[in-house]
């Protein structure tokens, strides 16, 4: 086993995916607030049970799932010698860091750059109405670059332990991502209309030259 491997330094690796969850949410919100004196993280759709706010709460299972498994992989001989925990296969850790760090620099950049437009859709519409569609720096690129890195992040950390439970949560998760954006595309059609439309048709829905 690579003495590099997340059972030899379970809390170097669990201290990563745990700054991943502050910066996030916590450093980044407070960072907006800063920059703009409110805060992102209001949602005045919480009382309309809507399907983009139905999809955010089947997230959270599969993310604990997937969180619950890398950490007693980490921690529990007993769990890793399980017969459903056997490896898929063994790589480099190394790979996992490098595509997790990408992954968690590409979006904190992306979420800085996106800016006040954090709060499209969850704002007052007298609010909103101060709101323009953000297609400049990574979003000329991907009009989910947030989404993309996230998933690359994940993908990332998830190599450190190559089981069958964290990557079938994974899959869960890459799914349900993958609904919520569809939700937002079509939020966003009705929000900004023909300006939307024409930007669907400059940039991909992730990444590549595949825009749909």
């Amino acid at each position: 086993m690579n003495q590099l491997s997340i059972i030899h330094h379970p809390y170097i690796y669990l201290a990563f995916i745990s700054f991943h969850l502050f910066s996030g949410q916590g450093l980044t919100g407070m960072c907006y607030w800063l920059r703009f004196g409110k805060s992102p993280l209001i949602c005045y759709q919480k009382k309309s049970h809507n399907r983009h706010h139905l999809i955010s709460q089947w997230l959270i299972l599969p993310v604990l799932i997937w969180f619950s498994c890398i950490s007693l992989y980490a921690l529990s001989q007993e769990f890793r010698s399980s017969c459903f925990n056997w490896p898929l296969s063994v790589i480099s850790p190394l790979y996992g860091w490098g595509i997790a760090i990408i992954g968690l620099g590409g979006m904190l950049v992306c979420q800085y750059q996106m800016g006040e437009a954090f709060r499209v859709g969850q704002e007052s519409k007298k609010e909103q109405s101060q709101n323009i569609l953000k297609t400049k720096g990574c979003f000329k690129y991907s009009r989910n670059p947030i989404y993309f890195f996230s998933i690359l992040y994940l993908i990332g950390v998830s190599l450190w332990s190559l089981i069958w439970p964290v990557w079938i949560a994974l899959m869960t998760i890459i799914v349900l991502i993958h609904l919520l954006v569809l939700e937002e595309e079509h939020f966003l059609t009705q929000r900004f209309g023909d300006s939307y439309l024409i930007y669907k048709k400059s940039a991909p829905r992730y990444i590549g030259l595949i825009k749909t």
